[in-house]
Order: structure tokens, then sequence, then C-alpha cells
């Protein structure tokens, strides 16, 4: 069976591809490695599914506290964020139902990886400025954190980041058992910071 040339021709093209595409991706590395959160959007774009599983294994690397909790990204694209949480040992109080700061833990958790995926900046910092919950009921199943970010108020936190260096923004996130219950409201307030890197410029 004779060869056919354009074989070679097309593993060739693949292979520029592919070194073009780690091109653009390293740059990128080299900062995953000082906030290794940021591999997961990194990976979004070439894909959403192993960004997903990746940025819930390293967070229980970056994170301690939570390392245990079993929490799972179900999906995280620019309109929200849905994190799960089994009900394991790890993560139950008193009665066996899940404890208040675990869902607590759950929501912070949720909003916080849906702005490291859509800050879009290169340096940033992020910190709890005040968080409020409501609760309302126990959970005795698992349960899943969502919240949902118009495209209107994403670009206004954006904007005002991106122009001042920094902006305060509330998240409300709401937790549910699995058959669907609202068991919890929690507000988290995220101060967003660039940090200013002497000998370079305005980014």
């Amino acid at each position: 069976m004779a060869n056919n040339p354009s074989d070679g021709n097309s593993k060739f093209t693949n292979f520029k591809e592919l070194a073009g595409s780690l091109g653009h991706l390293l740059p990128g590395l080299r900062e995953s490695l000082r906030n290794p959160r940021r591999m997961g959007s990194l990976l979004e774009e070439y894909n959403p599914w192993l960004s997903r599983r990746l940025l819930g294994v390293v967070s229980n690397l970056a994170d301690p506290y939570i390392a245990g909790m079993g929490l799972g990204i179900e999906r995280l694209d620019e309109n929200g964020v849905s994190v799960k949480m089994p009900l394991r040992w790890r993560n139950r109080g008193e009665g066996g139902v899940a404890h208040v700061g675990a869902l607590t833990t759950l929501a912070e958790f949720a909003s916080r990886v849906y702005w490291e995926r859509n800050l879009n900046v290169s340096r940033h910092e992020m910190r709890v400025a005040q968080l409020s919950a409501r609760f309302l009921g126990e959970a005795e199943g698992d349960t899943r954190a969502m919240m949902n970010f118009s495209e209107a108020e994403r670009e206004a936190a954006l904007f005002r980041f991106r122009a001042e260096g920094e902006a305060v923004v509330p998240c409300c996130v709401q937790v549910f058992e699995n058959a669907g219950r609202l068991v919890a409201e929690v507000t988290v307030e995220w101060c967003m910071t660039r940090p200013l890197v002497l000998g370079a410029g305005r980014g």
C-alpha cells in the first residue's frame, strides 16, 4: 500500500498547530505556577470539562481548609457557577446534617472560583471583606451552591476593577439540598485589588 504524502503534511500541520497552542499557553503556565487555580482558567478554552475537574483538585491542594470536603465544580462560565458538596463525615455537624460552616465554605468557594475564572487579569488579589448567611433549614443530603451573574453586573464590576485597580463586589449564593429545597443564602463581599509591581507599567 503506497504512502499518502498528504498524511505527512497533515501531521506536520497538526504539530505546528500544537506548537502554536503551547506558545500561547506558556505565559499562562508560568503565571499558574504562582497561582495554581489559574490553570483552570487557562484550560477553559481548550477543555471546559478538564478545567472544572482541575480547579476542584487544585483547590483541595491549595486550600488546606477545604481539603477532604469533596467540592466538585459542575458548571462554571461567564453567567454563573454551580458547585456540589457531598454529605460526607468531614462536612457533617451535630445530628448528621450538613454543618453550617461547611455550607458557608461551599458558598464562599463557589463565588471565589467564579471570579477567578472571569476576572481575566494576570495579577490580582482577592479577599473576603464581609460575609453574611441566612439558614432556612437543615441539609440532610448532598448540597449544591449556585450563583448567577448577569452580563451587566459582571461588566460593571470588571469596569470598576480595571479603571480603579480595585472593586468590592457582593455575591449572593444560594445553597440547595439535592431535592431542590433552598437551605441557605450566603452573601460574600469580595474585595479585589491589583497589586502594584515596582518597575512595571500599568497593565
